[in-house]
């Protein structure tokens, strides 16, 4: 039971940064190039 519920955490956590890492980066890389 506590196993399960921290990999869960974990998994939550690991897609929660990747996506604000990816957020960061299209916003950087929309700023660095002109349209």
């Amino acid at each position: 039971m506590g196993f399960s519920l921290s990999l869960t955490l974990n998994l939550w956590f690991y897609s929660l940064v990747s996506m604000n890492c990816f957020v960061c980066l299209v916003h950087v890389w929309s700023i660095r190039t002109p349209p």
